[in-house]
Formats: structure tokens, C-alpha cells, sequence
């Protein structure tokens, strides 16, 4: 998968920041974020676009929304005071985004969300999870054929396979991604259920699989690198004690700094499933505290050893000590000192 200039394969993770809502609706601070994802290591910003008032139907966006996370009094008035910016602003943080040299993601929330983020040339669209039984909405998403990444939270199988047969087989959609997610603000550790990573590896073949987190922590993440996911969406915030639903799992510059280090040294750490020992070690406590089997006294050439010529004792240097019925009993066919390394081709079987 390619999202801007950027390859994406189990050699190369993908960390997208997910700023959503977490800027509070000031244009200021969406640009701050944007410049401190990028010096935290990220490889795209993420943001969501709605339209509350067409998207909502009257009941929802006239609901009483009076808690201390509100923006609004109503939950309608509330997603419009979290997403207040106009189509110029929406321009310059794209622009900035790219000066940074991250990729500008967005999740629109209906068709009108989507064809504004189409205008402003979005690198890649995102579907939430509560769009992924949404086919009108993927449809008109992977009609643009623009790379696409899609949330699995609160979603089966069966969902997930058929919006991945919409994007993929319906409009030829090649960039892909499908990321693992539950669906809870935040996760605990008891729901997040990361071997469904492995599910759809198995079930996606030759797709893009990621990771979105709603947890506190990086561990999950480290985990699902392990597990072979390649994408990892993050919520990002300035501040974890800021208002607002999201800021709390989110991560700060630092906590998204630590996650871009470590999330790239997994597949370094993973290395080979192959059993051989590494040069380091056989030159280093492995040779010196292991034993094997030394002459302790000097032996002529056509001696024969007897076991009072050896002895296993360190460093692990020579014949291995298993082998103590190749070296008692054989003649030597050269001189050994105490010195000497033990070498099997020293001996000779008795005539």
C-alpha cells in the first residue's frame, strides 16, 4: 500500500496521529499538533469532517448535552464547535501537514463530508468504525480512488469482508488498509482482543493490516507490531487533562515520540526464527563461562589419551563436552600442549 510517497509493508510501520477533535475547534492549536506529530516521528495526521446539521437527524442534534466534556448545550451544537473550520483552513493545515512531510488523512461522516474532503485533496480517506456497514458512504469514498483505510470496531466478519469486496473488487481500490478496533472510549486491556490481527491477516490476504487504538498505552501497539500489523492509528492530544472525551487515551508529544522510536525497532527485535548462535556469542559468556574438553597435561604424537589427559573445564573453547567418547581412548596424531585448542582431526582411532 502507498499513501503519498510513502510505502507501506511489514518492514516499514505507519503511525498515524489522530488529532480528531482533540484541537477544541481552535485553528491554532490544530496547527500546533500537526507540526508536533510531525517532530514526534509520525508518518500522517488524521482528522474528521461533519456536517451536524445535515448528518443528524433533528432528535440528535437537538439532545440535551450537558456534561463536562460539552462544547454545546445540544450534541449538535457541540460537533459543530469541534469542527468550525472553513475550507481555506481545512487547505492550510493540508499544506501544512505536507510541509512537515506527513500525509493529511480525514474521516468524513457522510457523503457531504466526503466530497468536501475530496475538494481539499485529502492523501487518504478513513472510514470509522461506525462506517463500516455503511456501503453508500464506502462507495462513494472508493469512487474517488483515493488510498482508504478502515476501522473494523463493532463490526463481524461478514462486515468487514464485504467492505473490503466493495472497495477492492466493486471500484478497484489497490490501496487498502484494514485495521483491528473495539470500539470503547478508552479500551481496556480485557477488550482489546489483538489475535483478531492475526484473523485478518489470514482472512485479507495481500491487505495493508493495522491497529487503532483507543487505549492509554503503548504496549497494545508494541504487541500488535508483534502480531504483524503494519498501521497503527493513535489519538493525539497537547494535553491528557484538556476538556474533551477524547484527550484522556490520548497520547502527548512525548508518549507519541516513544511510540514512533519503539513501534520501529520491533521488527529489529523480532529478527530470525532460525536457531544460531550469533558471533557476539560465541565470543563473548557463552565461550567464556561454557566449558569443553582441554588436554590438561602435554601429549605426545601416537599417545594414547586416557582420561587423566582431559578435562572439561571453561572456556567453551574446542571439542564440545557431549563428546568426551571421541577424545578418550584415540591416539593423538601431533604433539598437544595445555595450550592448544582441541580439535577432533588431533585423533586417530586405535588400529
Amino acid at each position: 500500500m502507498k499513501i503519498r510517497d510513502r510505502q507501506i509493508d511489514q518492514s516499514s510501520p505507519y503511525v498515524i496521529a489522530e488529532i480528531g477533535s482533540n484541537h477544541n475547534g481552535d485553528f491554532d492549536t490544530a496547527m500546533r499538533m500537526i507540526k508536533e506529530a510531525a517532530r514526534a516521528g509520525s508518518d500522517a495526521v488524521k482528522f474528521q469532517k461533519r456536517v451536524p446539521g445535515e448528518d443528524y437527524m433533528k432528535a440528535l442534534y437537538n439532545a440535551p448535552y450537558a456534561n463536562e466534556f460539552s462544547y454545546g448545550e445540544t450534541y449538535g451544537r457541540h460537533r459543530e464547535a469541534l469542527d468550525p473550520f472553513d475550507e481555506a483552513q481545512w487547505a492550510m493545515m493540508r499544506d501544512q501537514a505536507h510541509h512537515d512531510g506527513l500525509a493529511f488523512i480525514a474521516t468524513p461522516f457522510s457523503e457531504q463530508s466526503a466530497e468536501f474532503l475530496q475538494r481539499i485533496g485529502v492523501d487518504a480517506f478513513k472510514i470509522s468504525s461506525a462506517g463500516l456497514r455503511d456501503i453508500p458512504l464506502i462507495e462513494e469514498v472508493a469512487a474517488y480512488g483515493r488510498p482508504m483505510i478502515v476501522s473494523t470496531g463493532g463490526g463481524t466478519m461478514r462486515d468487514v469482508v464485504r467492505a473490503w469486496d466493495y472497495i477492492t473488487c466493486g471500484h478497484g481500490v489497490k490501496d487498502v488498509a484494514f485495521l483491528h478496533c473495539v470500539s470503547t472510549y478508552p479500551n481496556t486491556d480485557a477488550q482489546l482482543n489483538l489475535r483478531r490481527i492475526k484473523t485478518l491477516l489470514k482472512i485479507l490476504v495481500d491487505t495493508v493490516i493495522g491497529f487503532s487504538s483507543h487505549h492509554s498505552g503503548i504496549v497494545p501497539l508494541i504487541i500488535a507490531r508483534s502480531l504483524g500489523a503494519v498501521m497503527f492509528e493513535v489519538h493525539f492530544t497537547l494535553n491528557r487533562g484538556q476538556k474533551g472525551t477524547d484527550h484522556g487515551f490520548s497520547m502527548e508529544p512525548q508518549g507519541l515520540e516513544r511510540l514512533c522510536q519503539d513501534i520501529r525497532r520491533v521488527e529489529v527485535m523480532m529478527g530470525s526464527n532460525i536457531f544460531e548462535p550469533l558471533p557476539e556469542e560465541l565470543k563473548g559468556f557463552v565461550r567464556k563461562q561454557g566449558r569443553a574438553i582441554h588436554v590438561i597435561r602435554p601429549v605426545k604424537a601416537g599417545q594414547i589419551l586416557t582420561p587423566e589427559d582431559v578435562a572439561i573445564k571453561a572456556p567453551a573453547e574446542g571439542v564440545e563436552t557431549w563428546l568426551m567418547h571421541e577424545v578418550v581412548g584415540k591416539i593423538a596424531v601431533c604433539d598437544i600442549s595445555t595450550a592448544d585448542v582441541l580439535k577432533l582431526e588431533m585423533l586417530v582411532e586405535q588400529i
